[in-house]
Order: C-alpha cells, then structure tokens, then sequence
C-alpha cells in the first residue's frame, strides 16, 4: 500500500470501497457514461434537497424543472452559521 493510501486508511477513509466503486465507473461503456452522470448529479441534487435545509429553502426560491434551471447559490447564500449549513447526517463536531 502506498504512503497516501495508508494516511487515508489511517483517517478511516474506505480505501477498498472507492477502488470497486472507481473500477466500476471506469467499466461503464461511453454508450451509459452520459446516463450515469445524469444520474448521479441528480442522486446528489436530491440528496442535498432532502438533508440540507438551508439548500432546500433556498431551492424552494426558485422554479426548477430540470438540471439547467438549479440555480448557484452565491456567498451571500452561504453566510449562515455553519451549524445551518450542514446536512443532517453531519454534526460540527465531526
């Protein structure tokens, strides 16, 4: 194991999980390879809708009908405690 990846083990970062999950994204056909990304960056959109509460009322802001129309949110948006913008699966502490 090299120097980086036994620092990340060490911090407990899943080093063998990310390498399957690597491998498997790098055996998607270019044919998928769009669909994937679709797909994911909507997982992500989701996520962060359902978790966040800061991003899901700054989203409600705003008409979203597909990926083109999720707005940036700007530093203005982001100046709020820290304990605001954290996703529910996350505390300050960690």
């Amino acid at each position: 194991m090299n120097r980086f990846k036994k620092i990340l083990s060490i911090k407990g970062f899943p080093i063998q999980k990310a390498e399957k999950e690597l491998e498997s994204i790098l055996n998607i056909s270019e044919d998928s390879y769009l669909d994937y990304i679709h797909g994911k960056r909507m997982e992500i959109f989701n996520y962060h809708l359902e978790h966040n509460t800061t991003y899901a009322h700054f989203i409600k802001k705003h008409q979203v009908s597909f990926w083109d129309q999720i707005p940036v949110m700007t530093k203005a948006d982001l100046q709020k405690p820290l304990s605001d913008r954290l996703s529910k699966t996350y505390k300050t502490t960690n």
